[in-house]
């Protein structure tokens, strides 16, 4: 929001000011809505080939599992990994620094790498 805001602001064409502001009513009023959902996902989780829905015994948990996996790691260190030193300091320079030190970055992340 902050950088559609910035867009806005500085720049110098009515046309794409316009597609901005759009923009970010589009994503405050997603947003809000997020923000109102409070009830479960209504999912179908197949248990043993039986299809049942979520709200019939189970209920979907969110990021429960992804908690866990990242937590774990995947027990691989940056020595295990042979060559690439232009892509592990790529990864380490967009990604560890700004996690380990975010007061390093007040602007926020770097978003130019793709993984």
């Amino acid at each position: 929001m902050r950088v559609l805001r910035h867009l806005v602001s500085t720049n110098p064409s009515p046309i794409l000011s316009r597609v901005y502001q759009r923009r970010m009513m589009e994503y405050k009023r997603r947003i809000e809505e997020l923000r109102s959902v409070k009830e479960p996902l209504d999912l179908e989780v197949e248990v043993e080939g039986l299809h049942k829905p979520a709200s019939e015994g189970t209920r979907p948990t969110r990021g429960r599992g992804l908690e866990r996996d990242l937590k774990k790691g995947p027990g691989i260190s940056w020595d295990d990994i042979v060559d690439l030193e232009e892509a592990k300091r790529a990864i380490k320079e967009a990604i560890l620094y700004p996690v380990r030190r975010p007061d390093l970055f007040p602007d926020g992340w770097p978003r130019g790498i793709l993984l």
